[in-house]
């Protein structure tokens, strides 16, 4: 009894483990999509002209992957919250893995879609 419980003391807690893949896993997400994934499919936004703002699908990848993001992260958060008091270990350890892959694919989806989206020039 008292090894196993110093056994539990020594083992980080699924609460832990989820935090950290929330958090880290939203900042590796944020990162791919906001910049890696435009990057390396040539969409650009918020391009400027001689005449003002241009309005491009690039903003539309942008805005779309930042909404999905936002929203997507807070719901996997309150999921894991709850697994994590529901005391489903693995669900709280898959949940955030599971949305940060469909996140990062749809975003390589869309952007493969819609590429290339440059600013023009001039």
């Amino acid at each position: 009894m008292q090894q196993e419980r110093a056994h539990r003391l020594h083992r980080p807690g699924i609460g832990l483990l989820a935090g950290l893949e929330v958090f880290g896993l939203g900042a590796l997400a944020a990162l791919l999509v906001l910049w890696a994934i435009p990057q390396a499919f040539d969409i650009e936004w918020s391009c400027l002209s001689s005449e003002g703002l241009v309005r491009r699908m690039g903003d539309s990848y942008g805005a779309g992957v930042a909404l999905a993001g936002t929203f997507g992260w807070l719901l996997v958060g309150v999921g894991t919250l709850f697994a994590i008091i529901a005391e489903s270990r693995r669900t709280a350890a898959l949940l955030p893995v599971a949305w940060f892959l469909v996140f990062v694919v749809g975003a390589i989806l869309a952007a493969a879609a819609m590429s290339p989206q440059l600013c023009p020039s001039g």
